[in-house]
């Protein structure tokens, strides 16, 4: 049990130290949103809608989900090669 909690506690420090990594460098960081695709535009942007159908134009994103909920995210647009590295993980019920 202790070393869980060290575990979840070091994940922590780390998203942390990452978040303020990319905020120093200018990124935008939005989160407790509820996102319902994640789509690349013709010129390379990123388009997110949420659930309100509200969209917003990003140059890149980063998508921390499990594989199957970003390959769920993607949608009909998911490339060959997101489907391919997405879907190689494989999870177990416990």
């Amino acid at each position: 049990m202790c070393i869980i909690y060290i575990l979840v506690l070091l994940l922590r420090l780390l998203a942390d130290q990452v978040r303020a990594e990319l905020e120093k460098r200018g990124c935008k960081i939005i989160t407790n949103c509820n996102v319902q695709s994640v789509a690349t535009s013709e010129n390379g942007c990123v388009i997110v809608t949420t659930e309100d159908g509200s969209q917003q134009i990003f140059d890149s994103c980063i998508l921390a989900v499990h594989a199957p909920d970003a390959l769920k995210l993607l949608g009909d647009k998911v490339t060959y090669e997101e489907t391919r590295v997405l879907g190689a993980f494989q999870y177990t019920d416990r």
